[in-house]
């Protein structure tokens, strides 16, 4: 059986990857039960929570508008390297908040699910660790797409 160097390589980096999720995994549902059982132990009326939550992910978005939505729209462009679009520095940001903004909505009691910012909140997480690698290892044969 023969496997070329870069394939190992690639698998190495993939393994760095699957730990970063992993990790980032853990904070998103932290984050999500966390905010949930602050929202819990507010005694406020049932109806405003959602209301204080999607303020509140409001007030992100007006800076971040990123996070606001599927999403899928910035994981496409990452794909196809619309690099322009999203600041390579603002990639790490963006991952926290659209965790935030999940668990701000969600947590609140408003309206969606955890599925769908789960994968944008991977791909841009596995945009943000293609540039971090790539960084340490300009050499490397892995495509962005492969990681978003």
């Amino acid at each position: 059986m023969n496997i070329a160097a870069h394939d190992v390589v690639s698998l190495l980096l993939y393994a760095i990857l699957g730990v970063m999720c992993g990790l980032v995994g853990i904070v998103f549902v932290k984050s999500f039960y966390g905010v949930e059982g602050l929202f819990d132990r507010l005694h406020l009326p049932k109806a405003v929570k959602p209301a204080v939550g999607g303020f509140l992910t409001g007030v992100i978005g007006v800076f971040f508008p990123q996070v606001l939505g599927t999403g899928y729209g910035w994981l496409q462009a990452l794909m196809n390297e619309g690099l322009a679009l999203i600041p390579v520095w603002a990639l790490p940001i963006l991952v926290g908040l659209k965790i935030l903004a999940t668990s701000l909505t969600v947590g609140s009691g408003g309206s969606g699910g955890a599925f769908a910012p789960a994968l944008v909140i991977g791909g841009l997480l596995g945009a943000t660790t293609w540039f971090a690698l790539k960084a340490v290892l300009p050499d490397i044969q892995v495509s962005l797409a492969s990681f978003v």
